[in-house]
């Protein structure tokens, strides 16, 4: 859209190094759902209804839980994300000691990304990127 150039090369070798804990996994997914936001931000038209549902389910999980208390129906939004993991970790998986990896990496993937996009940018980094560049002319540090 820019009059850029992007190249591909089938050529091209790419290594893939997973990360070794859930821990490290959910940094990774936290800091992409937070300058996620900030490229969404950056450029609006890019938004697919796929960056919004992490943060969706996140609020979405949280509210039936702490609803739930008082309507116990609501209980059932994060009842039926667990069953939905759970399918899709079965469904994903070659062996049984996968499916309960995946048990624990999807919900891990999801709620830090989630997290990540509604916590956003850390404050003053927005700032510094409008002072060093036209990046950032089009965000508003909130």
């Amino acid at each position: 859209r820019a009059g850029g150039v992007v190249w591909f090369d089938p050529e091209l070798r790419v290594g893939y190094r997973p990360r070794s804990s859930l821990s490290a996994l959910a940094q990774q997914f936290a800091q992409y759902g937070r300058w996620k936001r900030v490229v969404l931000r950056l450029h609006p038209r890019s938004l697919r209804w796929r960056h919004l549902v992490a943060p969706t389910a996140v609020v979405g999980i949280v509210a039936g839980l702490l609803l739930g208390l008082i309507w116990p129906p609501a209980f059932l939004v994060p009842v039926v994300y667990a069953g939905a993991v759970a399918v899709a970790a079965i469904l994903a998986s070659r062996s049984l000691v996968m499916a309960w990896h995946l048990l624990a990496v999807y919900p891990t993937m999801h709620g830090a990304w989630g997290l990540g996009f509604l916590a956003g940018p850390p404050r003053g980094v927005i700032r510094h990127l409008k002072a060093r560049s036209k990046l950032g002319e089009n965000y508003e540090d909130s």
